[in-house]
């Protein structure tokens, strides 16, 4: 009886690394994708600033956008305010999913017996930061 219950937490063990694992692999996945659409976006708002850069030359005021599954022809100021929400928002979606990773990552090694990761929650300095880091500039 009690080595049908060491097996049983043993299982439920192999179990839990292995689902925290494959949310590991979803989320990175699922980066990939963002990330990709992210850079969609930062092209065709690379185009829609060259299209108003020409608009000053006597071309329409207009420009065809898919958003999602649908064409529409909309102004290009609004097309590029569109695309920068967009990209604000891929960043900031890529960001949580990012931050939950190093906490999955971290629960993975601890359920694998394994070292916490060394320099693995390292944030990057800030503007602020690194302004007093490198101090004045001449």
């Amino acid at each position: 009886m009690e080595m049908a219950n060491d097996i049983f937490k043993q299982l439920n063990h192999l179990s839990e690394i292995e689902q925290t694992a494959e949310d590991i692999l979803g989320d990175k996945q699922e980066i990939i994708a963002m990330d990709r659409e992210r850079n969609h976006t930062r092209k065709g708002l690379r185009v829609v600033m060259n299209e108003l850069k020409v608009e000053s030359e006597g071309y329409g005021t207009k420009q065809w956008v898919c958003l999602g599954n649908v064409f529409m022809k909309i102004e290009k100021t609004a097309a590029k305010d569109i695309l920068q929400n967009d990209l604000k928002s891929l960043d900031g979606d890529i960001g949580r999913i990012r931050n939950g990773l190093k906490t999955k990552v971290s629960k993975l090694r601890d359920l694998e017996g394994k070292d916490e990761l060394r320099g693995f929650n390292l944030q990057r300095l800030s503007h602020q930061e690194m302004a007093v880091v490198s101090g004045p500039r001449n």
